[in-house]
């Protein structure tokens, strides 16, 4: 399924998504980016500037709004802070950031503030190890419709990543992930929250 902005790979009711589910959300906003041993302020422009407090806040209302046990984890979008979420067996993750094209971008345990960029191969792993058991990923970041491919390889059922052309302000970026997360909350198929949020 394609929305303007969106696309779906998937869409039929997770087993287990919402008994009691884990819903983990990753984020990740450095400010510098090592290149050649020389530190250098992050070029935005190919990334969105999505406020991820306002996102953060607007998803725990929308959870809180749905009133069903949905246990919620937020965390800097780091390699450690990705395994633990999916070590804990979150059903659902969410990434906010920044997206390039065939990989995206997370930050260094240290030091705080710098990129830590991972490909395509590197996300299939950090997957992939241990056996899957996430359902559901939804990657809010420009160009990662190619990225989403790298979940579907490792075996995650259901994938909602950004078109790779789309343009999407952060407002509506919210906007989506807020109503396509209380569809599912409220039991909705994973294609019927799309429609939703669409």
């Amino acid at each position: 399924a394609r929305s303007p902005s969106f696309l779906l790979h998937g869409g039929g009711v997770p087993q287990g998504l919402l008994a009691p589910c884990r819903l983990g959300y990753l984020y990740s906003a450095p400010l510098v980016h090592k290149a050649g041993g020389q530190a250098k302020e992050l070029d935005m422009q190919d990334g969105m500037h999505i406020d991820i407090g306002q996102e953060l806040g607007r998803l725990k209302r929308t959870l809180h709004d749905a009133q069903r046990r949905i246990l919620f984890r937020a965390e800097v979008a780091t390699v450690k802070n990705c395994r633990k979420l999916l070590t804990i067996g979150c059903r659902m993750l969410h990434y906010t950031g920044i997206g390039k094209p065939s990989c995206l971008i997370f930050e260094k345990e240290k030091p705080v503030g710098e990129t830590n960029i991972l490909n395509i191969e590197t996300l299939t792993e950090l997957f992939a190890a241990g056996g899957v058991r996430t359902q559901l990923v939804f990657v809010s970041a420009r160009h990662s419709e190619i990225v989403g491919r790298a979940f579907i390889a490792a075996g995650v059922r259901h994938v909602v990543a950004m078109k790779w052309d789309a343009k999407v302000s952060d407002r509506a970026a919210c906007i989506f992930a807020e109503f396509f997360y209380l569809s599912i909350a409220m039991g909705r198929t994973v294609r019927q929250a799309f429609e939703v949020a669409t």
